[in-house]
C-alpha cells in the first residue's frame, strides 16, 4: 500500500470513527426534542440534556476538526530550537497555572543545554492534552518533570491515580478509543500525531509506584 493509499484509508477510518461518535449525542438531542414536541416531558426538564449533549457536540467537533487540520499546519510550519524548561514553563504560566489550578507541579532537571526542536503550538498541544487527562484520574497531585535519556530529553507527566489497566495499554493512542472515563477519544491520538510532526516519540506506562506516566522523547538539538 503506497502514501497515497494508506492516507485515503486513514481518512476513511476517521470519518468512520466520526461519524459513529457524534451519532449518540445526536440522538439524545433528538430524542428530547421530540418529547418537548409530543408534551411528554416539560422543556425545562429536557433542555439541561440538550444543552450538555449540545456542548458535548462542540467539544467534539473543534477536537475533530483540530485532528483533520494539523497535517496542513504543521507541514507549514518550521521547528525551532528552544529550551524546553523555558518553553514547558512559559505554556504552563499561561495555561494550566492561569486557571489556578494547585495540583500540578512542574520539577525541571538542571541541564547544562535542554535546547530541542520543538514547535510551541504542538508542544502546547500535547502539554495540555497529557494533563487534562492525568488531572482527571489523579487523586492529589500531578508532577511534569524533564529528564535526559540518551539522544533524547524527556518531558514527563504523572500522576498518583490508580495507573492504566494492563488491556487498555496497547490501545491508547488509538483514533476514537476510550478507556475507563475516557471522553472523545481524540486527545491522546491527537497528542501522538502532533509529537510525531516534531520528530518526537510519545508514549504510556505504569508507574510502579502506582500511577500513569506519558513521557515525551523530543530531540535534542
Amino acid at each position: 500500500m503506497d502514501r497515497a493509499e494508506t492516507l485515503d484509508e486513514s481518512r476513511r477510518r476517521f470519518l468512520l470513527y466520526a461519524s459513529h461518535s457524534l451519532q449518540t449525542p445526536l440522538m439524545i438531542i433528538s430524542g428530547y426534542a421530540q418529547a418537548i414536541q409530543q408534551h411528554r416531558l416539560p422543556a425545562e426538564d429536557a433542555a439541561g440534556i440538550i444543552l450538555e449533549q449540545s456542548e458535548k457536540l462542540s467539544r467534539l467537533t473543534g477536537k475533530m476538526l483540530l485532528f483533520s487540520g494539523l497535517d496542513d499546519r504543521a507541514a507549514s510550519a518550521e521547528l525551532s530550537a528552544r529550551s524546553l524548561t523555558v518553553a514547558v514553563s512559559s505554556l504552563l504560566e499561561r495555561g494550566i497555572f492561569a486557571t489556578g489550578e494547585t495540583r500540578v507541579r512542574f520539577s525541571p532537571a538542571p541541564f547544562p543545554d535542554d535546547r530541542v526542536m520543538i514547535l510551541d503550538e504542538l508542544l502546547d498541544m500535547i502539554l495540555d492534552n497529557l494533563i487534562t487527562n492525568a488531572l482527571r484520574y489523579a487523586k492529589e497531585s500531578v508532577l511534569v518533570s524533564t529528564r535526559s535519556e540518551g539522544p533524547w530529553l524527556c518531558l514527563d507527566v504523572a500522576d498518583d491515580g490508580d495507573g492504566i489497566p494492563e488491556e487498555a495499554l496497547p490501545y491508547l493512542f488509538e483514533l476514537f478509543y476510550k478507556g475507563r472515563d475516557g471522553r472523545h477519544g481524540l486527545g491522546l491520538p491527537l497528542a501522538l500525531k502532533a509529537a510525531k510532526h516534531m520528530g518526537a516519540e510519545l508514549t504510556a506506562a505504569n508507574r510502579p509506584e502506582g500511577g500513569a506516566l506519558f513521557t515525551l522523547r523530543l530531540q535534542r538539538t
